[in-house]
């Protein structure tokens, strides 16, 4: 007796959902998620060059430079699967602060503020002196998380309305710095 048996056989590929482009400032990590549709057996990550592990799918990526991940994951029957993840790095500081503020406590640009592109940022020194050349507020060495701003005081007494002047320097973890000075206007 013959017969004649049919089978379908359905290989699917092996999968990995991952972010492939990620952009972040100098001084700032990243973690890299990936989520493959199978066990991997092995995990492996090339370069490992500031990434937190080479051999795990989440790893945390503190770069310098822009740089570009091989990600190979392979299963238990050998298959491969291979994604590429690139990181951009954003080396400039942008930092803005306003050339007049309002300190009336109406809640709307009380305070001299910095608005930068990143809260990963250390505030070396931020002054800011009078017309005469005086010493009316400062702080150094500080997060700009951490940061708080001139509410135009001097020592616990609103100043006068006027033009007062300001340098500040700002650094990343990754030692990039930038100085800004020039002059702000206080009003009432």
């Amino acid at each position: 007796c013959d017969s004649i048996i049919s089978i379908d056989l359905d290989f699917a590929d092996p999968k990995i959902k991952v972010q492939q482009v990620f952009t972040v400032n100098l001084g700032a990590t990243v973690q890299i998620t990936a989520t493959p549709d199978f066990i991997p057996f092995q995990i492996k990550w090339e370069p490992s060059t500031n990434l937190s592990c080479s051999d795990c799918l989440n790893p945390i990526s503190s770069p310098t430079e822009d740089i570009e991940y091989t990600l190979t994951l392979t299963d238990s029957n050998g298959c491969e699967v291979i994604s590429r993840i690139k990181i951009l790095v954003i080396k400039d500081i942008n930092i803005y602060v306003p050339n007049v503020f309002s300190p009336n406590n109406d809640n709307l640009n009380d305070r001299f503020e910095i608005i930068a592109n990143s809260t990963d940022l250390i505030i070396n020194n931020y002054n800011i002196y009078d017309r005469w050349g005086e010493l009316v507020y400062s702080i150094s060495n500080t997060p700009l998380v951490n940061f708080k701003a001139w509410d135009g005081r001097f020592n616990s007494e609103y100043v006068n309305p006027g033009v007062y002047t300001y340098y500040i320097k700002i650094s990343t973890k990754a030692g990039f710095e930038k100085t800004i000075q020039g002059d702000v206007t206080l009003l009432r």
